[in-house]
C-alpha cells in the first residue's frame, strides 16, 4: 500500500470536513461517516495492491521472454495490470 494509516486517516477526515464546510453535507455522525471513508479507501488500496499481486505473479511466469523479446517490463505490467483491471471491473 502506497499511503500510511495514518495518511489514510487524515484523508478520511479531510474529506469529510470539507464537505461538510462546504454544506455539500450535514451527517448525524461525522466520526462514523469519516470511519466508513477511511474503509473505502482502504479496501481500494487493498484491491489495487492484489490486482499489483497477481500482475508480478503473471509476469514471473514469462521473464525470460520479457528479457529476451526486448520488452520494458514496466511496460508490460502497465499494460497487464491496465487489462486485468478491466477484466475485473476495477476502476484504477
Amino acid at each position: 500500500m502506497r499511503l500510511t494509516k495514518s495518511q489514510i486517516q487524515f484523508l478520511g477526515y479531510r474529506i469529510t470536513d470539507d464537505l461538510q464546510v462546504a454544506g455539500y453535507i450535514d451527517p448525524e455522525d461525522p466520526n462514523a461517516l469519516m470511519d466508513n471513508i477511511v474503509d473505502l479507501i482502504t479496501e481500494d488500496l487493498r484491491q489495487e495492491d492484489d490486482l499489483n499481486e497477481e500482475v508480478r505473479k503473471l509476469l514471473d511466469g514469462y521473464g525470460e521472454e520479457i528479457r529476451t523479446g526486448g520488452v520494458e517490463y514496466r511496460e508490460m505490467f502497465k499494460l497487464v495490470k491496465k487489462r486485468l483491471a478491466r477484466e475485473q471491473g476495477i476502476i484504477l
